[in-house]
């Protein structure tokens, strides 16, 4: 082989590497199958909270979750989370965990008021369509 068409074989197969490490970070995160929806359940909750509306904030709730939490409950979460940590600015999709047999989405919420993130756990039914089955919201200014 001639030098000097060393270089642009080494160029093209570093190159090749770098585009099959980056196409394989990208497939991966496509076949996430929880980020989707927890995403587009978390933002209703989000929205709800930040409005006062009760009906948006459980929309994908399951009943025995939407049944429980009454709308006093929502008044009283949604003032706790006021006074601790402030409103919401934006959640960042963090990945999930199946533990004891339920789905976990987890985010880090990041709020006005604090410096400290805020853990989002929500507990996800992901058979048929997916519903919120238990959703905390865990930072030192909480507890």
């Amino acid at each position: 082989m001639v030098p000097f068409m060393r270089f642009p074989l080494a160029l093209i197969a570093a190159l090749s590497l770098v585009l099959l490490a980056t196409n394989s970070n990208l497939a991966a995160k496509e076949l996430d199958p929880v980020e989707i929806p927890a995403k587009a359940m978390l933002t209703d909750i989000l929205l709800g909270l930040r409005e006062g509306d009760y009906d948006r904030y459980t929309r994908h709730f399951a009943p025995t979750l939407k049944k429980a939490f009454t709308k006093k409950n929502f008044t009283e979460a949604q003032q706790k989370l006021q006074k601790g940590v402030g409103g919401i600015q934006y959640a960042e999709y963090m990945g999930f965990i199946v533990w004891s047999g339920q789905t976990l989405a987890l985010f880090k919420g990041h709020f006005d008021k604090t410096q400290d993130h805020v853990l989002i756990r929500l507990a996800l039914d992901m058979k048929g369509k997916p519903s919120v089955n238990g959703i905390w919201f865990d930072a030192p200014a909480l507890r």
